[in-house]
């Protein structure tokens, strides 16, 4: 990359982080922060590690907008009524965003997962008492079956029928 390019690039970022604002750019510093969600009622949610979804602060329609439309720039895009949607992996920190803006939804919205500050084996989860250990050896040996994962609904863990 040249000089030039990277001149760009902390450029873009710097206006990006004046568009977030200090609480949400407080929120994107904070390593316990693992996403940011903007809703289209203005409120800005964070979910945080062992604590969960937390009101952070309002945005305004227009600061959404010009947030979304930096990052669609960052990205070699354009967000607008003919593309409402923006999405891809921020430059600097490799976060992950989805923007969405009218017509689609009623005011703009978006969600910046963070890259991960931490990666838990499947045993750590069980050391922690998040997993149970049949649940984790179920999930192993659809692993190695290579069978397709999803999430269950809250209270349902996995069930041996996958395997058969």
């Amino acid at each position: 990359m040249s000089a030039a390019n990277d001149e760009v690039i902390r450029r873009n970022l710097d206006k990006l982080r004046r568009e977030m604002g200090a609480t949400i750019r407080q929120a994107m510093d904070d390593p316990a922060v693992i996403e940011v969600m903007l809703n289209p009622d203005g409120a800005v949610w964070t979910d945080k590690l062992g604590i969960g979804m937390e009101y952070l602060c309002d945005m305004s329609e227009v600061q959404a907008l010009q947030m979304l439309g930096t990052i669609a720039h960052m990205l070699g895009t354009v967000v607008n009524y003919h593309n409402p949607k923006v999405e891809g992996e921020l430059p600097g920190d490799g976060s992950r965003v989805e923007g969405v803006i009218p017509p689609i939804v009623p005011r703009p919205v978006f969600n910046i997962r963070k890259k991960a500050s931490a990666v838990f084996s499947l045993d750590e989860y069980v050391q922690n008492g998040r997993a149970e250990e049949k649940d984790a050896d179920l999930l192993r040996k659809a692993i190695i079956a290579r069978l397709d994962i999803l999430p269950m609904p809250k209270g349902r863990g996995f069930s041996e029928s996958l395997l058969r």
